[in-house]
């Protein structure tokens, strides 16, 4: 199934984001059982949804669209692995204060650590922007891209690294504020 078509949106590698939603929105409203819509179809189109606003699941559809095979093994661009050590650390150091305010008894142990939960939501928040300039970046670099490169398949790999750690990082983020 062609998810772009499905989606009445451009079979490219980089998309408008906002056009895909209003598309989506569009097609799940149509298709809604609640609407007297047909179940499958609104399936179809949450799936086709899923796949198409996130970069590297983008990106492999249209290699499968292809007819090219794609390989999750192989390597990440330099600049991309710079930043897994850096988020590592930020991870652990996050999980070792959570664990801290966890056995924290005392009201006053609390707000002690709550200025380092403050400092470790800025530091979370300024990777995530790092990371969605990376992502921007690496869709750029992209675009002239003939689709059965390897430098293609770096980039869809690159994407899928920078999304999870991504997740992560959310992740963290709304354990520290529900501090």
């Amino acid at each position: 199934m062609n998810h772009f078509t499905l989606l009445d949106i451009p079979q490219e590698a980089v998309i408008d984001l906002d056009t895909l939603k209003e598309h989506f929105q569009q097609l799940a409203a149509k298709n809604h059982p609640d609407n007297g819509g047909d179940e499958q179809a609104f399936q179809q189109v949450n799936q086709a949804y899923q796949i198409l606003s996130v970069s590297h699941t983008r990106l492999k559809h249209l290699l499968e669209l292809h007819s090219i095979s794609f390989s999750p093994r192989g390597t990440v661009s330099d600049s991309v692995m710079a930043s897994f050590m850096p988020i590592g650390e930020l991870s652990q150091e996050i999980s070792s204060h959570l664990q801290s305010v966890k056995k924290a008894s005392s009201s006053l142990r609390k707000a002690l650590l709550s200025s380092k939960s403050l400092e470790l939501q800025e530091q979370v928040e300024t990777w995530i922007d790092t990371l969605d300039s990376t992502e921007e970046q690496q869709l750029k670099d992209i675009l002239d891209q003939p689709l059965d490169t390897p430098l293609f398949q770096t980039i869809i790999r690159n994407l899928a690294f920078l999304y999870k750690w991504k997740a992560e990082l959310r992740e963290h983020y709304s354990h520290l504020f529900s501090l």
